[in-house]
């Protein structure tokens, strides 16, 4: 429930949220692949692969967004029902089911398209 509240009231959308818990914005991770990936097929691969993630996560948001308002709405007022809710968090959790998913094809995408010693090094400078 507090959970709940948070997402509610907290404001911010997925984006703002996985960002947070994965740690790495779309540009941090563009920097990164600019650096680390000299081989210039690759590294355009690489860099698809996060444009394509930073537009399915902005797509999210506005999703989450949506259905957090409209249960926002209904839970005010007075003559809601616990069974009014469940359109909204199906919508909630679908959106957040969504996200997870598009930020692992893009980690399993860019795995796939830098050598290890990439990938190492991408993830060190990351985690400075």
């Amino acid at each position: 429930m507090i959970i709940l509240i948070l997402f509610l009231f907290g404001g911010g959308g997925a984006f703002t949220i996985l960002t947070s818990v994965q740690g790495h914005t779309p540009k941090e991770i563009t920097k990164v692949i600019k650096k680390e990936v000299v081989d210039e097929r690759r590294q355009d691969a690489a860099l698809a692969a996060v444009k394509d993630w930073g537009k399915a996560d902005k797509a999210q948001d506005k999703a989450l967004a949506k259905a957090r308002k409209g249960l926002l709405k209904l839970v005010t007022q007075d003559d809601a029902k616990l069974s009014d809710t469940t359109e909204f968090t199906a919508q909630i959790d679908a959106a957040i089911h969504e996200t997870d998913k598009n930020f692992l094809d893009m980690r399993f995408a860019l795995k796939a398209q830098l050598t290890k010693a990439e990938w190492d090094a991408a993830v060190v400078r990351l985690n400075k």
